[in-house]
């Protein structure tokens, strides 16, 4: 219960017991303007990973023989795993958007929203860690081979391996931002839950 109100005290949403959440906050508030952030670098971050890892090839000379070189050219997009890691941040980024703006033209108008977007938020997490494990366990092939079936790639391909990590690694920290939003979110639920 919300203690009692002085006379023409301004009544903040806190206080009517919708916590704060990235959704459930006043526009202006530190806790709202750091969501936005949040969002806004996850947006960036999954746009960049993606394009990256969808960037990501390179041409090279392989030595078979003395005599003989095969040209080896190797493309991420083609496998499979780096297919689905481009499209999780695809999905993540333009998920990110369209949150960034709810968030935005809202104002923490609705707890409804607050929690169906901590809950997308919670998707976006696995989702972008599925597709960073997925690359991650075919970037780790690449960079040290798999016995006599894979060599390893990257001594051969060594920019195209490089620009797969940053890849993967600009994604994971798109992730982050996202479970933090979804722990601000929870926290907000939880301090709400107490009052």
């Amino acid at each position: 219960m919300a203690p009692p109100m002085k006379p023409g005290a301004a009544v903040t949403q806190a206080e009517q017991g919708q916590g704060y959440s990235s959704a459930s906050v006043e526009a202006g508030s530190p806790v709202a303007v750091l969501g936005y952030i949040l969002r806004f670098a996850a947006v960036v971050l999954a746009l960049v990973a993606a394009i990256v890892m969808g960037a990501a090839k390179q041409t090279a000379e392989l030595p078979i023989s003395e005599d003989l070189v095969q040209i080896l050219t190797v493309k991420a997009i083609t496998v499979s795993a780096f297919k689905f890691f481009v499209a999780a941040n695809a999905i993540a980024c333009a998920y990110g958007l369209a949150s960034l703006a709810l968030s935005i033209l809202s104002r923490g108008a609705s707890r409804n929203l607050a929690l169906v977007l901590t809950l997308l938020d919670l998707v976006m997490v696995a989702l972008l860690f599925s597709g960073n494990g997925a690359a991650s366990a075919i970037g780790v092939v690449a960079r040290n081979g798999e016995g006599n079936v894979w060599p390893n790639l990257c001594n051969i391909v060594g920019k195209a391996c490089g620009r797969i990590t940053a890849s993967i690694v600009l994604s994971t920290f798109a992730a982050l931002a996202y479970l933090l939003l979804v722990l601000f979110s929870v926290l907000g639920f939880h301090s709400r839950a107490k009052n």
